[in-house]
């Protein structure tokens, strides 16, 4: 082979791997973003989370994630966007989602959220939710209990809102058993969990977690069945230490 056509056999292998790569990220693209315009075939799932941390310290998060219904894959609007009470939320390629977690935008109680999404196409659809009027909180709760005694707690029933819901956990010898119990519909406020729950390994279940969690809940009816946004309320984290 003479240096011309080695030339021409080094340029052509060249171009064929810079056209390999520019497909690669093409492929890579067309995964994430997608063009859509029909809302139909669109399920959105829209929430907005507010959770005490501790010592009245609050972690808010809004977040949105786009399902195309024909193959149920999470996708990105190409050409699109979604904004909250006309802040355009920030896209997060790695999760594929929209997401604000920040002070841009802080979820807070008794406050109305618009949703608008842009469709490739440029049509626009919103949606609102109002969030609960306040967080779920314990009304009593002990800090220590005996083995072997049924757990006794009460909260505030004012803080009840669609839906509400007691997520109660421990770590035993297998793992962290987590088990959400509801709520909604105990008007007394008051709750007790039988102590053969989480008596019954005396060596490795030291301390039982409870959190509450309300929830609200608006249905999209302009996008796919399923498709909604979710105001959720978390209450700080109680932990109840067994003996002996």
């Amino acid at each position: 082979m003479n240096k011309k056509n080695c030339f021409m056999f080094l340029l052509l292998v060249f171009m064929i791997l810079i056209d390999s790569c520019k497909n690669t990220t093409e492929n890579k693209n067309s995964i994430l973003y997608r063009n859509v315009s029909e809302p139909s075939k669109l399920i959105l799932e829209m929430s907005l989370n507010n959770s005490i941390i501790s010592d009245g310290n609050i972690y808010t998060e809004i977040e949105a994630k786009v399902i195309d219904k024909t193959d149920y894959t999470t996708i990105l609007i190409n050409d699109g966007s979604i904004t909250v009470n006309n802040i355009k939320m920030r896209i997060i390629e790695n999760s594929v989602a929209y997401k604000i977690t920040d002070e841009t935008v802080e979820v807070k109680p008794n406050t109305k959220y618009t949703f608008k999404i842009t469709l490739s196409d440029r049509t626009n659809y919103s949606a609102s939710i109002n969030t609960q009027s306040k967080s779920p909180a314990f009304r009593s709760i002990p800090i220590s209990l005996e083995r072997g005694k049924d757990l006794v707690f009460k909260w505030d029933t004012s803080s009840i809102q669609d839906l509400l819901f007691l997520v109660f956990s421990y770590r035993d010898s297998i793992g962290v058993q987590i088990t959400e119990y509801n709520l909604t519909l105990i008007s007394s406020g008051e709750y007790s969990i039988p102590a053969k729950i989480f008596s019954w390994q005396t060596d490795s279940i030291k301390t039982l977690h409870l959190m509450l969690k309300s929830i609200n809940k608006t249905d999209l009816n302009d996008f796919a069945s399923l498709s909604s946004i979710r105001s959720e309320f978390k209450s700080e984290e109680k932990i109840v230490s067994l003996y002996p």
